[in-house]
């Protein structure tokens, strides 16, 4: 199975956006590409995101191009909007991406016997404070902050609990 977690895809038109329209797509490796080959040979491919703009919501174009701003018509000039056009076999959508590939993340290890590896609010900040390190950047404010999607710290750490609680409840 061929994986993509909130990896920006490229529009109609070739290029990568910004969930505020902007061609971002300087310097971006065109791994969307990845995602056809897969599809054409068979293997099973799932993208997870956020705003429309990553690889996956091809699948959901009419719903991102009526929903989401900027989904149809982009602030670049590029004559398309922002919507990825790879689709994957499974898309799936969160609040940010993250939250999403967790619930599924914390899903799997407790289906698997392993609650004990369930995605902690602490694994939460180690997380966002390591990209901080790095010099990742929040999208949103283009600032380097372990703040996600305009969404301060605290509210990932919680977010990052819930999900705990509602996994293991699940009955794994």
């Amino acid at each position: 199975m061929l994986n993509s977690i909130e990896r920006l895809g490229r529009n109609r038109r070739g290029v990568f956006h910004s969930a505020a329209g902007q061609d971002i797509g300087q310097g971006k490796a065109p791994i969307d590409d990845l995602f056809g080959v897969a599809g054409e040979s068979g293997v099973p491919t799932l993208g997870i995101g956020d705003g429309g703009n990553e690889i996956g919501m091809g699948a959901i174009e009419d719903a991102v191009r009526r929903s989401v701003a900027f989904g149809d018509h982009c602030a670049c000039g590029c004559g398309d909007g922002i919507v990825a056009a790879v689709a994957t076999d499974v898309v799936v959508t969160g609040g940010t991406s993250n939250w999403a590939a967790y619930a599924i993340a914390d899903r799997l290890v407790c289906a698997a016997g392993r609650p004990d590896l369930l995605h902690s609010a602490d694994d939460e900040e180690r997380l966002l404070r390591f990209g901080v390190g790095l010099g990742l950047v929040n999208g949103l404010q283009a600032s380097v902050d372990p703040d996600v999607d305009g969404i301060p710290l605290a509210g990932h750490r919680a977010v990052a609990d819930l999900l705990a609680i509602a996994a293991r409840r699940s009955g794994g």
